[in-house]
């Protein structure tokens, strides 16, 4: 089982797993899961194993001690960059399939260890530059003697390829004149389709986000 931390192309997994357990009126809605998802790359995490969605778990960082009703809703905040602070838990949920069998407990350890590592970073830290000498393996190169690999790294989804799930409903636009708009459609043959028409283009489709670092690129690295 592989804890990582979620970006939006888990975004449906996740909200199967709310449903799973909460009712359509109790569960998180998929925007505000989305909006969380972009808000706390580094506290929103999920667990998965063979590709498949185990369980997931939510970790906002905010200034009050005590959980907030806004922790919620889309109009949280994030508090991870600031001094201080406290982590909430404002969501463990796992599938039926995958209860009883220690989720939760591996979700709640490794935010725990998050939560120590943050608590560590704030005590000494330093911002350093660095320059992508490889992209796989890994490997960002910070001085002369200085080489950070792979597994020194967390990415965020920020800077990593990653897919999306959009719904799209449209048609594609008209094109004629100069081009060459000769194509076959099924059971028609060639050139007796009007040049001046469209195809329908709709419903669910899956797009790649390309963020991920190639070499020569510059990485703002927290140590």
């Amino acid at each position: 089982m592989e804890i990582r931390t979620a970006n939006l192309s888990d975004l449906s997994a996740i909200y199967a797993i709310e449903l799973e357990n909460f009712s359509s009126e109790e569960a998180i809605a998929q925007e505000i899961l989305a909006r969380h998802i972009e808000l706390f790359p580094s506290t929103f995490l999920v667990a998965e194993q063979d590709g498949q969605m185990l369980g997931f778990l939510e970790g906002p960082v905010g200034p009050e001690r005590h959980l907030q009703d806004s922790s919620f809703t889309l109009s949280v905040e994030d508090y991870s960059a600031q001094s201080g602070g406290y982590i909430s838990i404002t969501s463990l949920s796992v599938s039926k399939e995958a209860q009883k069998k220690g989720v939760g407990k591996q979700l709640l350890e490794a935010i725990k260890k998050i939560v120590s590592n943050m608590l560590e970073n704030s005590k000494l830290s330093k911002l350093e530059f660095g320059t992508v000498e490889s992209v796989d393996p890994l490997k960002i190169r910070i001085d002369q003697k200085k080489v950070i690999n792979a597994s020194q790294l967390m990415l965020s989804h920020l800077v990593r390829d990653y897919y999306v799930d959009i719904t799209v409903q449209h048609s594609t636009d008209s094109i004629y004149g100069a081009w060459d708009t000769s194509h076959d459609h099924p059971g028609a043959g060639k050139n007796v389709i009007p040049i001046d028409h469209e195809h329908e283009y709709k419903g669910r489709k899956k797009i790649m986000m390309h963020y991920s670092s190639t070499i020569g690129s510059s990485i703002l690295s927290k140590i």
